[in-house]
């Protein structure tokens, strides 16, 4: 089985579990009071950064690690804006909590990444020759093999 596929059948589980309660909430209101549908994007969104969050550490290529460091940050902001309306927060607390929210997504991505950057090219590496530079070793080489075959 392909790790993409085990993560889209995990983030798949979450979004039926999350289901599941709703249903369950809307049908036997006695079991699950205060679940509504705001809860259940909670739970969907929350299982999904968390998904992705773990996602980031198997991947090997860096832009993809930077992708799904960045679904996990939205993600765990509209965990944060569906909590908040599932609690039916005063007004003051929301924005400090959207920013706590924000800070976490970017903290977990700076140490997720290690500080590389996605946009780094061969030319950086130590080593790294230009296209002329090759071709004029290649030139160089070419004539000290046909000057030692003379």
């Amino acid at each position: 089985m392909q790790k993409k596929y085990i993560f889209t059948l995990i983030n798949l589980t979450a979004l039926v579990f999350a289901c599941i309660l709703w249903v369950i909430s809307v049908a036997a209101p006695t079991a699950l009071p205060n679940f509504s549908l705001a809860w259940a994007i909670f739970v969907v969104t929350l299982a999904w950064a968390i998904s992705f969050i773990i996602r980031v550490f198997f991947e090997e290529q860096v832009i993809l690690k930077k992708s799904w460091a960045i679904i996990a940050g939205v993600c765990v902001l509209a965990a944060d804006g569906a909590l908040i309306s599932a609690l039916a927060l005063k007004g003051n607390l929301v924005l400090p909590m959207i920013c706590l929210a924000l800070a976490v997504a970017l903290l977990v991505g700076s140490l997720v990444l290690g500080g590389k950057k996605w946009d780094e090219g061969d030319n950086q590496k130590a080593g790294y020759k230009t296209y002329r530079e090759r071709k004029e070793e290649e030139l160089c080489q070419k004539q000290a093999s046909s000057d030692s075959q003379n």
